[in-house]
């Protein structure tokens, strides 16, 4: 199949660990995630108050304990993979934030493009790849078209 684009992306998680402690993560949540993915990070995170903002350590990111290091990792992964999906479809399309929603089957992550943003670009199949290690979450989006 003919590839549309290829669009990678990293993001610091530190970065967005303080953006975090600035804002309650309802803010962000709802700005760069859809409603499906909102459920699912509720499910992933029973106990999250989404209302409040992440509390500051002394440390900074190295302080946070392990349910906050994984919560801001989960975000900065979802963050990557939209900014990577903006890349290759760009100049194609230019997406919005709503239009790219991530999931996960099974451990593994899918696209879901909205589905008149596929028809009018062509694309019949999608392929994310993330992930996050230490500091950083990475991700790899590749839209392909028919041939």
């Amino acid at each position: 199949m003919p590839i549309l684009g290829l669009g990678i992306d990293i993001i610091h998680l530190p970065r967005l660990h303080a953006l975090l402690t600035r804002h309650p993560p309802a803010k962000f949540t709802h700005r760069i995630l859809s409603t499906c993915e909102r459920l699912a990070l509720l499910s992933e995170f029973p106990t999250l108050s989404l209302n409040t903002p992440l509390p500051k350590h002394s440390c900074g990111f190295a302080g946070l304990d392990a349910g906050e290091r994984r919560l801001v990792a989960y975000l900065g992964a979802r963050w990557a993979v939209k900014e990577a999906a903006f890349k290759a479809m760009y100049p194609v399309y230019t997406l919005r934030w709503p239009d790219v929603a991530v999931v996960k089957t099974k451990g593994k992550p899918y696209l879901i493009l909205d589905p008149a943003i596929a028809k009018a670009t062509n694309v019949c199949s999608s392929h994310v790849s993330m992930s996050h290690d230490g500091e950083y979450a990475y991700a790899q989006v590749i839209f392909e078209t028919p041939p």
